[in-house]
């Protein structure tokens, strides 16, 4: 499978309806479920791999529409409580490939407008401009807009 490109991506002006700040998991996967809303967001945050592993029932990840995202699946569970005693669950879990999970994330916020910026916000406040918007300035000298 070929997977699409994490560069960052600069949208034409730097103006956005969210800015999500952090680029691991919990804000990738925002930044892509507002883009999937229509709010144009900037995704700022170093690129780099996620290390921990992620996994959920199969029949939810199908519903998420992420069915193509798993590396692997067991048909039960067999969950351990102590002691001897083992409880089977006959349900499909599966663990997801973080690389495909996370291409496919960014990919949703790149195709709905949205901008994957590789750089640290200098303030976590918010600065209202004179125009009544927020600016997050970012460490290499670019400014968001919100």
């Amino acid at each position: 499978m070929s997977l699409p490109s994490l560069a960052p991506h600069h949208a034409p002006h730097d103006r956005f309806d969210a800015i999500v700040l952090g680029r691991g998991p919990s804000g990738t996967l925002l930044g892509a479920a507002l883009a999937q809303r229509g709010v144009r967001t900037a995704l700022v945050g170093p690129d780099g791999p996620w290390t921990a592993r992620y996994a959920d029932w199969e029949d939810r990840l199908e519903a998420a529409g992420l069915g193509d995202c798993v590396e692997a699946r067991w048909d039960t569970t067999d969950v351990h409580t102590g002691g001897a005693c083992v409880h089977r669950i006959d349900a499909a879990y599966a663990r997801l490939d973080n690389e495909v999970l996370r291409a496919r994330l960014a990919q949703t916020v790149l195709a709905h407008g949205g901008d994957l910026v590789a750089d640290r916000a200098v303030h976590a406040e918010h600065e209202v401009d004179s125009r009544g918007e927020h600016r997050v300035p970012l460490s290499g000298g670019r400014v968001l807009h919100a």
